[in-house]
């Protein structure tokens, strides 16, 4: 089981690292994907859940006032039908931790929606026909009113979710 901490705005990490500091078992998922950049395409991570993050229910025994005067923490998330912190099943947070890694190690495969993410042309959207090789995929355009065909180098491209 998990218990749900909300963090102050823009402080989960370091909330994360003054509970681990305490010895407390801290879940913080992070998605990663490309970002549009004052022009440039980055590759980026972000919290997945913005001021949330988890902690094992096994790591809190009686220390919950620990929880609310750490720095970075806004409070814990109580059930107000029973008082206690709210909880998370294991096959929920095992479902969180599929979806992270899912993302981190997503693969683009033929017939998803990708968005070319490279100079000029980029943020062009179009559908990936199949990859030539490891390196190069052959994707279909809509340019002008056309469907144009235009093989493309596969880190250039991000799957549209």
């Amino acid at each position: 089981m998990w218990v749900i901490i909300e963090t102050k705005p823009g402080q989960e990490k370091r909330a994360k690292l003054n509970l681990e500091n305490q010895g407390f078992e801290v879940y913080l998922p992070y998605l990663s994907h490309k970002k549009y950049i004052k022009g440039i395409w980055q590759s980026h991570n972000e919290v997945m859940f913005k001021n949330y993050l988890f902690i094992s229910k096994d790591t809190l025994s009686t220390n919950l006032h620990k929880i609310k005067y750490t720095l970075g923490i806004k409070r814990l998330l109580i059930d107000k039908s029973t008082l206690l912190p709210f909880e998370l099943s294991s096959s929920e947070m095992t479902r969180i931790v599929n979806i992270v890694q899912n993302n981190n190690n997503m693969t683009i495969e033929s017939g998803d929606h990708v968005v070319y993410t490279k100079g000029s042309n980029s943020k062009i959207e179009g559908k990936l026909i199949k990859k030539l090789n490891n390196n190069r995929a052959l994707l279909l355009l809509n340019l002008l009113g056309k469907q144009q065909e235009v093989s493309v180098e596969l880190n250039n491209l991000q799957k549209v979710i």
